[in-house]
């Protein structure tokens, strides 16, 4: 039973390795597309644009949904603002850039909001990924495993 437990633990922790780490390698990622940390990416105005806005009263939102042409390929994307936070970005629903390299990524008004985001879910996933190496080093896991268990329980490695 405590070896179980050893291995389940394990598989836990390596699991929330790959989640976290990967979360931050991909925002990491997407940070580095959306010019947060220098110019590397040109971005420029799709020249066929269909826009559908939906504004959510209740949580002072408006989420603007567009499919935009690159190619005779469509892309479809969306993202959701504050309405107080319009005027100040520049935010308006025809003023929408995507990536000349990767047309997938896409974003309207100013790369300020998506570099935001990309910023803090760097943030989170760092420290979810801190939580979990800490834990990995400093907790001891033969001590747990006999409370769990309900006696003691002694390593036999």
């Amino acid at each position: 039973m405590a070896t179980l437990l050893k291995k389940f633990y394990r598989i836990i922790i390596y699991i929330g390795f790959i989640f976290f780490g990967g979360g931050l390698l991909i925002t990491f990622g997407q940070f580095i597309i959306y010019n947060g940390m220098g110019n590397f990416f040109e971005y420029s105005r799709p020249i066929k644009l269909e826009t559908i806005v939906n504004i959510d009263s209740l949580l002072n939102d408006k989420t603007i949904y567009y499919k935009y042409f690159v190619d005779n390929k469509s892309y479809n994307s969306m993202q959701t603002v504050k309405i107080n936070h319009i005027e100040e970005y520049s935010f308006y629903k025809t003023n929408i850039y995507y990536n000349t390299s990767i047309p997938a990524f896409s974003y309207i008004g100013s790369n300020k909001l998506k570099i935001r985001s990309m910023i803090s879910g760097m943030l989170v996933s760092g420290f979810f990924l801190l939580f979990i190496l800490v834990i990995y080093k400093f907790t001891n896991i033969d001590k747990w495993i006999g409370i769990y268990i309900g006696g003691k329980y002694q390593n036999q490695e």
